[in-house]
């Protein structure tokens, strides 16, 4: 055989064995990638509280031995399918949803006694429950009336087992949240990065929710845009879609009342259209599952428990077109054992702890907040923790993460930084008739210029106009990292009427005018609230306004040492349903750096609440006189009189050189409002005793003035309002209206 004969058998035997070998290897990987089963893809919807049956058509899947190859979410779904995708059983899931407390959960107000004296020592002025910034002459809006601390923090405690993982595909079950673009209305797939903020971004309900930060993009919930994701699964390769539909139906025409219900049912087109869009989508042995929530609202989280339910009865009434993607229990166990979860019931074992600041306030002040030791994470101490640094107010929000090897676990405190805006803007407006007499009016705006220095000093300006005009500024200078000792110099300038009263009938009228400055040295007690012991130096003039000329034009030069103490431990100052406050002063004034008024003066008031159910009781005290042997001057006499100060009688229609008041009170909250309009409406009663006396002598039984009221009150996130009648002795009573506290 000559050369090129062999050549070309070569050749021919080299193609020939090559096509054999490629064509075996070929059919062989052909079969081992032909899957045994569809590969199932679960699409699950948004829809609030409504999610629970998200939970119940899970339990359903697991009984009924269904693997779940991909899963994608909106908003509530897309937690859901996260807490899934990470192998959380759905049993556990239905626990911790079920005992998260979601009207907490979805606003970022911490427990009212737990903040900061200093945060909450303004609240009774400034009603309206909203703080702007201002940055540069231009307000700071926020993206949402809730930036979303508590949320996060669930979210957060729920998936830590899944933070080192930045890949969804590299989940026991690979996931999709969907979230949208607010600026283009697009639906944003998030498949990479942090899986806790993920989920935070695909439920951020516009307007309710801040907008989140991603990669460039600000993102709210997804339900605008992909509320029922089912091209997301099918595009991550399911063959066969399990949807679950737990969206919100428009409503019909009788149904739609007001222009609540129009603006609700116009938001809801956007919903609802991608929706119906996406069911298009599902073809051939698909499957949808769509759970009888009637009744249940997107808000009403406290029927979360029901929906879980009402899912489970959706999915046993879909048995019979998902038992064919039942799969044997060996062939179950096997697939479980090659996707095992990453959700596990221990708490994590802390070796290291580590506390970010932004750069804005020395660390060991947020460190000083931080309850958390090494060793097996206390979730209670760090929720607290978090509550507490959040507090300050310098952050958007304050997260956690837990990073690390099992045996070098490190906890990460990281506050997010708000949006620049270094002074804090507050409102309130104040409103009050007694009908047959005077009406007041006041609008108040408080400015907080904060993070002065790295040991948060800060500048808060009051100003008032209405019946009293007021202005008035203070330097507030922590001197220690643990914010305990601080001065405090300050100066104002104050007007306001004092009526003078012949039986119930205003005799005369004369301004008050008041210039003041003052130096004080405190201790601050943090949520219990602060002592202080200063110098005030003040001048005040009085003119006539109306009735007889007897105290026509006079002055008075004032100075001293005050000590002063207060304490707030309400749960809420507009219409408390628990706990206590109190006040104490007490002045010494002399003759000195030019005064000429020399007396001593010692004022105290408490009042406590508690509520048993929907019915709270409630009482306090007032007493003010002098001591020492001296006499009041007619510029610093008590003031007694007015709703829950002797209803019936006029504001401070009585005075004297002494005063005092005991009184006692029941409330009934007929209705409680959602978080974000208020707290509830009341109706409620007080008795009432005390008057205002000029000698020690006349401070006796038998010259106690007997009063009460009836009442009314909402409140709102506007402030409160009360409405009501007073009685008090010898035929006194009036009717009485008012936004704010009670003139």
């Amino acid at each position: 055989m000559d050369a090129r004969r062999c050549f070309s058998l070569a050749v021919v035997t080299l193609l020939l064995s090559g096509s054999v070998s490629l064509a075996v290897p070929q059919d062989t990987a052909d079969a081992a990638e032909a899957p045994r089963r569809p590969r199932i893809g679960l699409a699950l919807a948004g829809g609030g509280a409504r999610g629970g049956a998200l939970v119940g058509v899970l339990k359903v899947l697991e009984e009924l031995r269904i693997p779940v190859d991909y899963v994608s979410g909106t908003s509530i779904g897309s937690i859901v399918g996260g807490l899934y995708a990470i192998g959380m059983p759905p049993e556990r899931m239905a626990e911790e949803l079920r005992s998260i407390d979601w009207e907490d959960a979805l606003s970022d107000d911490s427990a009212r006694k737990d903040r900061d004296y200093r945060r909450k020592a303004d609240d009774p002025l400034y009603l309206i429950n909203v703080e702007l910034g201002l940055s540069k002459g231009k307000l700071v809006v926020p993206t949402g009336l809730v930036a979303g601390q508590k949320l996060g923090y669930h979210l957060r405690r729920l998936t830590w087992p899944a933070s080192s993982v930045r890949d969804f595909d590299r989940l026991p079950i690979p996931y999709r949240a969907v979230a949208a673009d607010i600026e283009t209305g697009e639906a944003v797939v998030l498949g990479t990065g942090d899986l806790a903020r993920a989920l935070r971004a695909s439920m951020a309900i516009p307007g309710f929710f801040s907008a989140v930060e991603w990669e460039g993009r600000l993102l709210v919930d997804g339900g605008v845009a992909r509320n029922l994701p089912v091209d997301v699964v099918r595009k991550m390769g399911a063959d066969v879609v399990i949807a679950v539909d737990i969206s919100t139906p428009l409503a019909r025409r009788d149904d739609i009342k007001g222009f609540l219900g129009v603006l609700g049912q116009t938001t809801g087109f956007l919903t609802r259209l991608n929706v119906e869009n996406q069911i298009a989508t599902l073809r051939g042995r698909d499957v949808l599952i769509t759970p009888d929530l009637e009744g249940i609202p997107t808000l009403g989280f406290p029927q979360f428990g029901e929906a879980i339910d009402r899912g489970e009865t959706a999915g046993k009434a879909a048995v019979e077109r998902l038992r064919e993607f039942s799969v044997s229990p060996e062939e179950y166990a096997a697939w479980k054992a090659s996707h095992p979860p990453l959700f596990t019931d221990e708490a994590p074992v802390i070796s290291e702890l580590r506390v970010e600041t932004g750069g804005r306030i020395d660390p060991d002040i947020v460190s000083n907040r931080v309850e958390v030791a090494p060793g097996p994470l206390d979730w209670a101490a760090l929720y607290r923790s978090l509550e507490h640094v959040y507090a300050f107010g310098d952050y958007e929000t304050v997260d956690f993460l837990v990073d690390g090897p099992k045996d070098r676990r490190v906890l990460t405190i990281a506050p997010r930084p708000a949006p620049e805006a270094p002074v804090r803007v507050r409102t309130g407006l104040v409103f009050g008739t007694e009908f047959g007499g005077d009406s007041a009016f006041g609008l108040r705006v408080g400015l907080d210029r904060t993070r002065l220095n790295r040991l948060r000093g800060d500048w808060k300006t009051h100003i008032e106009v209405g019946r009293r005009t007021h202005l008035s500024t203070e330097l507030y200078q922590p001197l220690d990292a643990r914010q305990h000792f601080f001065v405090a110099p300050g100066v104002g300038w104050d007007r306001h009427p004092r009526d003078i009263f012949i039986g119930d009938v205003v005799y005369a009228r004369y301004f008050d005018t008041n210039l003041y400055a003052r130096l004080d040295a405190g201790y601050a007690l943090g949520a219990l609230g602060e002592v202080r012991l200063g110098l005030v130096r003040d001048y005040s003039r009085f003119s006539e306004a109306i009735g007889s000329p007897a105290l026509g034009e006079a002055s008075a030069d004032r100075a001293g040492g005050v000590l002063r103490a207060r304490f707030d431990q309400l749960d809420n100052v507009r219409v408390p349903r628990s706990g206590w406050a109190a006040h104490v002063e007490a002045g010494m004034y002399g003759e000195l750096l030019g005064a000429d008024s020399t007396y001593n003066k010692l004022s105290a008031s408490a009042l406590g609440a508690r509520s048993f159910g929907e019915w709270t009781l409630h009482g306090g005290f007032e007493a003010s006189g002098p001591f020492g042997g001296t006499r009041l001057p007619f510029f610093d006499v008590n003031w007694m009189g007015g709703f829950f100060r002797l209803s019936g009688l006029r504001t401070d229609q009585l005075y004297g050189q002494y005063a005092g008041l005991a009184r006692v009170g029941t409330r009934y909250r007929i209705s409680k409002l959602p978080s974000l309009v208020g707290s509830g409406v009341f109706v409620g009663a007080t008795l009432e005793t005390g008057n205002a006396w000029f000698t020690t002598e006349s401070i006796k039984p038998s010259n106690l003035i007997w009063a009460g009221s009836l009442y009314g009150a909402a409140d709102t996130s506007l402030g409160p309002i009360y409405l009501g009648w007073g009685i008090a002795e010898r035929g006194n009573n009036t009717f009485f209206l008012s936004l704010g506290l009670p003139i």
